[in-house]
């Protein structure tokens, strides 16, 4: 199988991703990309429908991935996964757009839910449409009233929006946590429009999410929360260091326990 060669430039390198079991989303690196993933715990295996080939990907040894090269996992419970991606081309032509480099790392798993239904598993208590909609409710209430936030959100949400943007956080929390699929949105090209955004917002957003949850979830409940808050932060943070030609692989995850 082709390898990416060492002369390749190094794009990001993705947080690790624990995996529910049988999780098989299929995924796609885009033009210009290759990824290599690495498992770091558990078992996984990678299919390529492309070739047919389902090849079992070995702790800590990388399996490389073709640019344009759709995969799909197969995965024990827990396994522990990161993707590292590279970019193919000469040092004066540009990286692929933000857009395509953000499908390979975060579309995918931004829709994926992080506590789908299996047999013999039951969420934690909170964990259902009521509980979405207290903890969105909640935490943009807070959101609305804080001095550093509230003219972010406002610059870009009329306030006669609000119903219809809590409407769609419902559905995208919904379709992540639950995997009702509802959520058709994307996120991503809307806060690459926001030219204000800094890590000072994020670490405040984080703050405000957690001080939510922690008030109105259960404590399991609110573990899968900030855990998927967490990951959102990353993704936001590399897609717009990425856009504004900024070093990606020296930006490390918020741990919203630490802020």
């Amino acid at each position: 199988m082709t390898t990416p060669s060492t002369q390749m430039r190094r794009l990001a390198q993705s947080d690790i991703e624990i995996l529910p079991e049988g999780t098989t989303g299929l995924r796609e690196t885009p033009n210009g990309i290759w990824a290599r993933v690495h498992l770091l715990s558990g078992q996984a295996e990678i299919e390529t429908p492309q070739d047919g080939q389902r090849r079992r990907v070995g702790l800590g040894a990388p399996i490389a991935l073709m640019p344009r090269q759709a995969h799909r996992l197969h995965v024990s419970a827990n396994a522990s996964i990161r993707y590292e991606f590279l970019y193919e081309g000469s040092e004066n032509a540009p990286p692929p757009s933000p857009a395509a480099f953000l499908n390979a790392i975060n579309e995918s798993d931004l829709k994926r839910p992080m506590h789908p239904k299996a047999p013999g598993r039951e969420p934690p208590p909170g964990l259902d449409e009521d509980g979405v909609k207290l903890v969105v409710d909640s935490f943009y209430d807070l959101v609305r009233r804080d001095e550093l936030l509230a003219p972010v959100f406002d610059s870009k949400i009329a306030n006669a929006q609000w119903p219809h943007h809590l409407g769609q956080m419902y559905d995208f929390w919904s379709a992540m946590l639950l995997g009702t699929g509802r959520y058709e949105g994307r996120p991503m090209p809307k806060h690459l429009a926001i030219p204000q955004l800094a890590d000072e917002h994020f670490v405040r957003w984080l703050i405000l999410f957690k001080q939510t949850v922690d008030t109105v979830c259960h404590p399991d409940t609110a573990a899968i929360f900030i855990d998927r808050a967490e990951r959102i932060a990353q993704s936001f943070r590399l897609a717009i260091a990425f856009q504004r030609g900024e070093d990606t692989t020296g930006i490390t995850p918020m741990r919203a326990g630490d802020l």
